[in-house]
């Protein structure tokens, strides 16, 4: 079956509050492993969410509610000091921006025959578990700033967020925290504890506008407070609406005006339009690309040939309609109509006098 090992330490109690973490990682002998001569095996340290007693542990009646992952790495099969790196957790502990539950380490549980045998707590040696930090006492009371960058007025519904910030305290900028709010619903947690200073917001509403903010927690625990609304965008993912204005049915010159129009549904606007014809029987062909004009002269008609035209508009966040059937038609008839008139037959002419 599957072994947990869970460890809680009493970081505050020996480290000075506001003390910058440079080190910190647990040490645990590794007595033996199964099977001998056995590859590496993964694990994972993540910490806990909830309190827990070492007496009270078991899988049936007790398992404390475990967060995100610290860290990770493999563990050899061979008896000696092994080491996981917990530098960020120790500082977030000793912040309390993260509260001290301890952490649980989980390697590989898969059903197999593997395993590998620490000294515990109550070994009778010096080789228990046990947490090395390395600190410095910071004298940083200052806390540090971050922003979101500002965000184009329109968007589609997947974009990108950026933001950055400064610590003018000197210790440096341990973490971010990002939330985002619809306009009236409330602030919401999007990036927690992120080191990263940029991310993609997925699922955006058409119509919908979103406001951003960001704080920065640093070295030495200070925490920026949170702001009102740093940067807004509104999200459009629509496509216009545009169309080729009705033709008469004949057109009687081998040049004639072509007009269209179209409408955005209140978002970004039309950036350009694109403008195809076809002959009837014939396949389509680009007219216009990328215009901003509404209308244009279309020349060079021949005679007794029915012309299609249809058009599209892409808006400034790059939304593209899609070009369906023709939407106005025309034949071109350059040379009219042909009567003629015929002469009577004499024999046909009456006259009456009276």
């Amino acid at each position: 079956g599957a072994e947990r090992i869970l460890l809680k330490f009493d970081v505050s109690g020996q480290v000075p509050a506001g003390a910058v973490i440079n080190n910190a990682y647990i040490e645990l002998y590794e007595t033996s492993a199964t099977p001998s001569g056995d590859a590496s095996m993964g694990n994972i340290a993540r910490h806990l969410n909830s309190d827990w007693q070492s007496a009270a542990v078991t899988w049936n009646s007790h398992e404390p509610n475990w967060g995100g992952v610290d860290e990770q790495g493999s563990i050899a099969a061979a008896d000696g000091w092994r080491q996981m790196p917990v530098t960020g957790l120790v500082q977030e502990w000793l912040n309390g921006t993260q509260p001290n539950y301890g952490a649980i380490l989980i390697g590989d549980e898969t059903v197999q025959e593997r395993e590998r045998i620490f000294y515990a707590l109550n070994a009778a040696n010096d080789l228990y578990p046990r947490i090395v930090v390395d600190y410095g006492v910071s004298t940083d009371t200052t806390p540090p700033y971050a922003t979101v960058d500002q965000l184009s007025t329109y968007v589609d519904d997947d974009f990108n967020v950026t933001w950055s910030g400064s610590d003018s305290g000197g210790s440096g900028i341990a973490y971010y925290d990002v939330q985002y709010q619809i306009p009236g619903d409330g602030w919401q947690d999007w990036q927690l504890h992120t080191t990263a200073t940029s991310a993609n917001f997925a699922g955006g509403q058409n119509g919908v506008t979103y406001q951003f903010r960001a704080r920065a927690v640093d070295n030495a625990g200070n925490v920026q407070e949170y702001g009102d609304v740093q940067a807004q965008t509104t999200v459009d993912s629509q496509a216009p609406s545009v169309t080729v204005n009705s033709l008469p049915q004949y057109s009687f010159s081998p040049a004639f005006t072509i007009s269209w129009s179209g409408t955005d549904n209140g978002g970004s606007g039309i950036a350009y339009y694109d403008v195809q014809y076809k002959i009837v029987g014939g396949s389509w062909q680009d007219w216009l690309k990328k215009t901003s004009a509404t209308s244009a002269q279309f020349t060079g008609a021949h005679d007794g040939l029915t012309y299609r035209f249809r058009a599209r508009g892409v808006d400034y966040v790059g939304n593209a309609q899609s070009l369906g059937d023709h939407q106005a038609e025309t034949t071109v008839e350059l040379n009219g109509p042909v009567s003629d008139v015929l002469p009577f037959a004499e024999d046909l002419i009456h006259t009456d006098s009276f």
